[in-house]
């Protein structure tokens, strides 16, 4: 399942998912990860960067953004 990392919280992360919202340390994620980044769930409860899908939802909302300032 894919999650976007929502917001940081100290030392948790909360994750956004088509089930809702979830809750994990932080140290579950890689370190380099930022706010809008997706990943997706490995078996040993981490999480793992997708970085295709990352790069994909930035380009969408920066496409979004750029409609919206034209309006």
């Amino acid at each position: 399942m894919m999650w976007i990392i929502d917001r940081f919280e100290g030392e948790f992360a909360v994750l956004e998912g088509e089930t809702g919202m979830l809750t994990v340390p932080r140290s579950s994620l890689p370190a380099d990860i930022r706010e809008g980044d997706a990943v997706t769930a490995l078996p040993d409860g981490r999480y793992a960067l997708d970085a295709g899908r990352s790069e994909q939802r930035r380009k969408q909302l920066s496409s979004l953004f750029e409609r919206l300032k034209k309006k």
